[in-house]
């Protein structure tokens, strides 16, 4: 279960052994601040997890999650902004996040994904691990800034062979595993759809479970499950945002609120309806 994001928990109804996640996002959304408040969540729950951060050094990356960390032990949701953390904080912090139930890989940028199979694979003899994030597909591939038909076609199709190994992975070892996957370039001010997932359908079709984190033109945020093949609930978890602790913050128990706030501001367009 996903403690943190109770309403995005009762859409899933968790996350089951062998399904394959992907997320995905507009640039700046807070994807990987998400994904890492996530993964915080499932290790803190004895999860067994696993974090590829393949765009953000580990050493940054780690240090943003520890202030995650922090946030959920003072009940980050209740503090307010100018309840800073300090070193002292921080140096605290790191003592008992090493007791958690998380490895964060050493690789970052281009890595071949044999090496990061078998790096999951050990984990899976040795640790029991139950749980895998990928952040992002595109920057493990190392193919940012090609252009051209030819070459858009061969990255396509070797996103396709990651998903395929991934996804057989998932399958064979009993692992759940979540990957980020960089947005098509669509109109900013517009949510994104299924199909704006980068490369081919492959993605959302392999996928057990499809969300987007949404970001819309009024700076607010929300998570949607556009695809759920355990019981096929699907619905909105609005999204709040703690500066200090760098967390998202679960509005689900505002939903009708904020429906209705957008509602007026849209001038009677509903541009988010959530769900909690």
């Amino acid at each position: 279960e996903i403690s943190a994001f109770p309403g995005l928990n009762s859409l899933l109804k968790g996350h089951r052994p062998g399904e394959l996640t992907v997320i995905t996002g507009p640039t700046g959304s807070g994807k990987t601040t998400f994904l890492s408040q996530y993964s915080l969540d499932l290790s803190m729950n004895g999860v067994n997890t696993l974090f590829g951060s393949f765009e953000i050094p580990r050493d940054v990356f780690v240090n943003r999650m520890i202030k995650q960390y922090i946030g959920r032990q003072r009940g980050h949701a209740d503090e307010p902004d100018g309840n800073s953390i300090t070193k002292d904080d921080l140096a605290q912090a790191a003592n008992s996040f090493t007791q958690l139930d998380m490895n964060v890989m050493k690789h970052f940028g281009a890595t071949p994904i044999d090496e990061v199979l078998d790096i999951m694979d050990d984990l899976v003899n040795t640790s029991e691990l139950n749980h895998v994030i990928i952040d992002n597909l595109q920057f493990m591939m190392g193919m940012n800034g090609q252009s051209g038909a030819k070459e858009y076609y061969n990255q396509f199709q070797a996103q396709d062979l990651l998903l395929d190994k991934f996804r057989q992975f998932a399958t064979s070892k009993n692992v759940h595993i979540t990957i980020c996957v960089h947005p098509r370039k669509t109109d900013i001010n517009l949510p994104l759809t299924i199909n704006d997932f980068f490369g081919s359908a492959k993605a959302t079709q392999e996928a057990d479970n499809v969300i987007i984190l949404q970001s819309l033109s009024d700076n607010s945020k929300y998570l949607e499950v556009k695809k759920n093949r355990y019981d096929g609930s699907l619905g909105e978890l609005p999204l709040g945002f703690q500066k200090e602790c760098n967390s998202f913050v679960d509005l689900s128990s505002f939903a009708d609120t904020i429906r209705m706030k957008r509602r007026h501001d849209a001038d009677n367009i509903d541009v988010m309806t959530a769900i909690a």
